[in-house]
């Protein structure tokens, strides 16, 4: 049932930050300052007051994700601690790496890494 769920909300996470992206054009900002922190002069910077508002909601996107992920982490590994009572280490061990995988490689996760990625240098 995780794998399908985290299907559907990969989808989803994909046409928000799409729109997202394109509603903020934040590829062209982030170009934008990159090629300003190449110049030396003043009217090539970007500016920082355009900027706030989607360096905030790039912050907020990435909070909520890793609240997901952790509530998810949190309530799965409660699961297999009851299911797994009676089976072996390995077993347990196996269950917990498929769920790290699975959290850590959805498209939730590298998408908001992308993101993240694009926010330190802006």
């Amino acid at each position: 049932a995780l794998p399908i769920l985290q299907v559907e909300c990969d989808r989803q996470v994909e046409k928000v930050v799409d729109k997202f992206i394109s509603q903020r054009d934040y590829h062209r900002k982030f170009q934008q300052v990159q090629s300003s922190m190449m110049r030396v002069s003043a009217l090539d910077k970007a500016d920082a007051r355009e900027l706030d508002p989607i360096l905030s909601e790039v912050s907020l996107m990435s909070a909520r994700s890793e609240l997901y992920l952790r509530f998810l982490r949190r309530r799965i590994t409660s699961d297999f601690e009851v299911g797994d009572s009676m089976a072996s280490e390995d077993v347990k061990q196996e269950h917990l790496k498929s769920l790290e995988k699975l959290l850590n490689h959805c498209l939730l996760s590298r998408t908001i890494q992308e993101l993240i990625g694009y926010y330190i240098t802006m």
